[in-house]
C-alpha cells in the first residue's frame, strides 16, 4: 500500500529544531495546531453537553442513554478504520475533512431547529453522524506531531496538547450550558459549528514537514475495499508486533486503562457516598486530579524529555497503584486530595510519554493505524473496567475493587520496568 501523504510541506527551521520546549509556541505551525486542536476540542465538549441535555428532555432515560451512547460509541468501534483513513490519505487531509464534515453536520443540524423541534430521529442521526467523523479526527491528530517537531520535541508537544485538552474539558462544558440557557439547542449547534470553523481555518493554512523516506509496502491486488481495508489492519496489527516497544506500551495503556478507570469513575464515586462525603466531597477529589493532570502536562511542555521512557511509565504506574490501594484507608475527602492529585499527575504523566513514544518508535505511514489501535484499547477498555469494579464491589467490597485496580495498574509498571525493548528507547535526542 503506498501512503498518499498531505503535499502541503516545509522544511524545519533551526527555532524548530530548537532545545527549549518553550519554543514550540512561537512556531506559527504549532500555534496553528494548537488553536485548530483546542477550537475542535471545545466543540466536542459543547456538543456532548448539548445533545445529552437535549435526550434527557425529549425522550424516556433508556432512550436518552442510546442517544448518548449513539455520540459515544461509534468513536471506539469505527476507530480503526479512522487509523487506516489518516494513513493512506495523510493525517492533516483527515483533520481538514472532519472538521469540515462537522461543520457541515452543526450548520443542518442547527437550521432543522430554527423550524422544528429537536426528536429523537434528529438527536440519533446527529450523534451517530457526529460519533463516526470523530473516528477518523483521532488518529489523525495523534499522527500529526512528528510532521511538526523534531523527536526530541514530541514530549514537549504532547504535554502542550494534554494542557489544551484539560482547558476545552474545563471551558467547554460550562459554556455548553451557557449556551443552551441562552439560545436552546439550535445556538449550541451554531457554536458548536463556529468551533470548527475556527478550527478548519487554522489547519488549512499549516505546512507539514516532508515525510521521511520509507519502503513502501505491498499493495494488494484485491480490488475490493472491504478486504483492502482489512488487509491494512491486518498490516497494521503485524507491524505493531514486529516493532520494537509498540506492543509492550500497548499492553501497559491496557493495563493502566484497566486499573484506573474504573476505580475512579465507578469507585470514587461509591467510596464518596459510603463515607458519606457527598457531591462536595467527590468534586474536591475530582479537581484535584484535575490539577495533577494539568501539573503533569505542564511540566512535560517546559522540561526536557526523559531519555528512559520504560522507567517514566513504571514509576507513573506504581504510583497510580499505591495511590488507588491507599483510597479505601483514607478519613476524609480532604485527606484524600493529594492521593488524587498524585493519580492524576501519574496518569497525565504517562498519557504523554505514551504517544511520544508511539510516535518516536513509528514509521509515519503507520502511525495513524498505531494511535487508532492505541485508542481502540483504551476506549474499548472503559465499559469493561466499569462493569469490573461494580461487581467486584457489589460480591466482595468496594476495598477489594481499589485493590484489583491498583494490582492492575501494578502490572503495567512490571512491564515498563523490566520489558527489554522499553530499556533501550528513548524519547531524546
Amino acid at each position: 500500500m503506498t501512503s498518499l501523504s498531505d503535499d502541503r510541506t516545509t522544511t524545519p527551521s533551526a527555532e524548530t529544531r530548537a532545545a527549549n520546549p518553550a519554543q514550540l509556541l512561537k512556531q506559527p505551525n504549532i500555534q496553528r495546531w494548537i488553536l485548530g486542536q483546542g477550537a475542535s476540542l471545545l466543540g466536542d465538549q459543547v456538543f456532548y453537553v448539548a445533545i445529552g441535555w437535549a435526550a434527557v428532555r425529549v425522550a424516556e432515560p433508556d432512550v436518552a442513554g442510546l442517544i448518548i451512547a449513539l455520540a459515544a460509541v461509534p468513536r471506539t468501534v469505527f476507530i480503526l478504520v479512522g487509523g487506516v483513513v489518516a494513513d493512506r490519505l495523510g493525517a492533516l487531509r483527515v483533520l481538514i475533512g472532519s472538521d469540515l464534515a462537522r461543520l457541515v453536520v452543526m450548520l443542518l443540524a442547527a437550521a432543522y431547529l430554527l423550524v422544528a423541534q429537536p426528536s429523537i430521529a434528529v438527536l440519533l442521526t446527529v450523534g451517530l453522524t457526529f460519533g463516526v467523523i470523530e473516528a477518523a479526527f483521532h488518529p489523525a491528530v495523534g499522527a500529526l506531531p512528528p510532521r511538526l517537531a523534531d523527536r526530541e520535541q514530541l514530549t514537549a508537544l504532547q504535554g502542550l496538547r494534554a494542557l489544551v485538552n484539560r482547558g476545552a474539558a474545563v471551558i467547554g462544558a460550562p459554556l455548553g450550558g451557557f449556551v443552551l440557557a441562552t439560545g436552546g439547542l439550535a445556538l449550541a449547534f451554531a457554536v458548536n459549528a463556529a468551533t470548527f470553523a475556527i478550527s478548519l481555518a487554522t489547519l488549512a493554512t499549516m505546512r507539514l514537514r516532508p515525510l521521511p523516506e520509507q519502503p513502501e509496502a505491498p499493495a494488494e491486488a484485491d480490488p475490493s475495499k472491504g478486504r483492502q481495508l482489512l488487509a491494512d489492519l491486518r498490516a497494521g496489527l503485524r507491524y505493531i508486533r514486529r516493532a520494537p516497544a509498540l506492543l509492550p506500551v500497548l499492553f501497559i495503556a491496557l493495563a493502566s486503562e484497566f486499573g484506573f478507570t474504573g476505580a475512579f469513575n465507578v469507585g470514587l464515586p461509591l467510596l464518596a457516598d459510603q463515607r458519606g462525603w457527598g457531591p462536595g466531597g467527590l468534586g474536591l477529589l475530582i479537581g484535584a486530579f484535575g490539577l495533577g493532570s494539568a501539573a503533569a502536562s505542564l511540566t512535560a511542555a517546559l522540561r526536557r524529555p526523559t531519555q528512559r521512557p520504560g522507567r517514566a511509565l513504571a514509576a507513573g504506574a506504581l504510583l497510580q497503584a499505591g495511590c488507588l490501594a491507599a483510597l479505601p484507608w483514607l478519613p476524609t475527602a480532604l485527606v484524600g486530595t493529594p492521593a488524587t492529585f498524585l493519580v492524576g499527575a501519574a496518569t497525565g504523566q504517562m498519557l504523554i510519554v505514551i504517544y511520544a513514544l508511539i510516535q518516536t518508535v513509528s514509521d509515519t505511514a503507520m502511525l495513524g493505524r498505531v494511535i487508532s489501535f492505541l485508542g481502540f484499547v483504551t476506549l474499548g477498555a472503559a465499559p469493561l473496567a466499569y462493569a469490573i469494579t461494580g461487581l467486584i464491589t457489589d460480591h466482595i467490597n468496594l476495598t477489594a475493587a481499589l485493590t484489583v485496580s491498583a494490582f492492575l495498574a501494578s502490572v503495567a509498571g512490571v512491564i515498563a520496568y523490566t520489558h527489554p525493548d522499553l530499556r533501550h528507547t528513548d524519547t531524546g535526542a
